[in-house]
């Protein structure tokens, strides 16, 4: 965790305490300002969470319309 980010992992954490049924990330990738490549966010995300039985992701590709209630979705569109 920096000053301004809570970083893939905490975010998870701080997801996982909010007891949140899906957690949509936003904001990641949106700046090329990083020192890492631009998937190492979302791999970091992906790696917790599969660590964490009720962790689902919600990762639509950019502009794509999602409906929460149709539950996690998850593909690596980014890579």
């Amino acid at each position: 965790m920096d000053r301004y980010s809570l970083g893939p992992e905490h975010a998870l954490r701080a997801h996982l305490v909010l007891r949140g049924a899906l957690l949509l990330p936003l904001r990641w990738g949106t700046f090329n300002m990083a020192f890492h490549s631009w998937t190492e966010s979302m791999g970091r995300l992906q790696a917790a969470a599969a660590l964490q039985v009720p962790a689902a992701l919600l990762l639509p590709r950019p502009g794509q319309r999602m409906d929460v209630e149709d539950g996690a979705y998850s593909a690596e569109w980014w890579r």
